[in-house]
């Protein structure tokens, strides 16, 4: 099991197409990975709940530091528009999370 394994945070641009099939993905969780959180900076997806089964609810941006912190996330998925990919990630390690699975172009 990786040394990464454990609460993971995913990070969309829209929690749009790669986000969901980020999601849905069951091999995450045979690694060992849990996906705690998702945030995005779309405000038409903010305080909605993730389709497919998941009790889930985008978060914004800004409540990452908290929800990192609080949960103890260590590990984060990137899964945004290539602009904006080196901003996020800054944000990500600022907040605390110390690993990236970068999905990002």
């Amino acid at each position: 099991m990786s040394s990464l394994a454990g609460k993971v945070a995913i990070v969309t641009g829209a929690a749009g197409n790669l986000g969901r099939a980020l999601l849905a993905y069951r091999g995450f969780a045979r690694r060992g990975f849990e996906v705690v959180a998702v945030f995005d900076a779309d405000p038409d997806k903010i305080g909605k709940r993730i389709s497919g089964g998941s009790d889930l609810i985008i978060q914004p941006l800004t409540e990452m530091p908290r929800t990192v912190r609080e949960g103890a996330i260590r590990t984060g998925i990137l899964a945004v528009p290539a602009a904006s990919a080196q901003g996020v990630a800054d944000s990500m390690m600022e907040a605390g999370i110390r690993g990236i699975l970068n999905f990002a172009p």
